[in-house]
């Protein structure tokens, strides 16, 4: 059994990108207690900043294709299997930023809370990843079964 975390990686000031992480149940314990958290969002930011680029150059089919397909990285400790996929649901967000601000009015500067909102697009794919131990045999053409079935 594997839980499933969404979560938005915030790309520009105005676009965003969904992330669906998968953790093997038995494996939570074991992701929080190592802080694997950021290190797999470093492993992955160079990939998902090189498909970005790729998506914006309009390059062929045949490259995007390429990095559509699932992929392993290895590491000492875990595996990342990721995958991009198209989203097609169009979805925005709101964002909220909280400001304390002193106004003035005659004689004392009393602080206000200020609450603005900016609305946050989403991209029109999705990555998938999965963390597997670092000795499993990841074959990717099941990867991509996995990833179809789970999304």
């Amino acid at each position: 059994m594997r839980t499933r975390n969404l979560i938005h990686l915030q790309i520009t000031n105005h676009k965003a990108m969904r992330l669906l992480l998968y953790i093997p149940r038995e494996k939570l314990t074991w992701y929080d207690e190592q802080d694997r958290h950021q290190s797999v969002l470093d492993i992955l930011k160079p990939i998902i900043h090189r498909y970005l680029l790729i998506d914006q150059d309009k390059t062929t089919s045949k490259q995007k294709k390429a990095m559509e397909s699932a992929k392993v990285i290895s590491q000492d400790t875990f595996q990342i299997v990721y995958q991009f996929v198209p989203y097609i649901t169009q979805e925005t967000m709101l964002t909220r930023e909280h400001r304390i601000m002193l106004e003035n009015n005659g004689q004392d500067a009393l602080p206000t809370k200020r609450t603005s909102f900016s609305p946050l697009a989403i991209y029109g794919f999705q990555l998938l990843v999965s963390l597997a131990d670092p000795d499993v045999n990841t074959n990717t053409s099941s990867l991509d079964n996995y990833f179809s079935v789970a999304s």
